[in-house]
């Protein structure tokens, strides 16, 4: 993520899950539940929520949601395109090749 953030900060903690033979799925009601969320945070300056809680699971949804939510703050880019030359090496410091 230093790559990505800029943050010289060592993480206290991370974990990696692998989804074997599929990815999760939502339940009923999730995407109701996301635009009330979402309705809720618009009204908050300067917040925006975004990832897989959101906008779906696999790692190319979680960074179009990030691209989604820097552009709903109106920031720069230019911190997350090392997440798109490559999502999974970023990530997990290439844990997931």
């Amino acid at each position: 993520l230093r790559e990505a953030t800029g943050l010289a900060a060592e993480p206290v903690a991370t974990r990696v899950t692998r989804w074997d033979d599929g990815l999760p799925q939502y339940p009923v009601g999730h995407h109701t539940r996301v635009a009330r969320v979402r309705e809720h945070v618009a009204e908050l300056p300067g917040l925006a929520v975004c990832g897989a809680a959101y906008d779906g699971v696999g790692i190319p949804a979680c960074v179009a949601s990030a691209y989604a939510a820097v552009d709903q703050l109106g920031g720069d880019r230019a911190g997350l395109e090392a997440l798109r030359a490559n999502p999974v090496q970023s990530l997990h410091g290439g844990a997931g090749e």
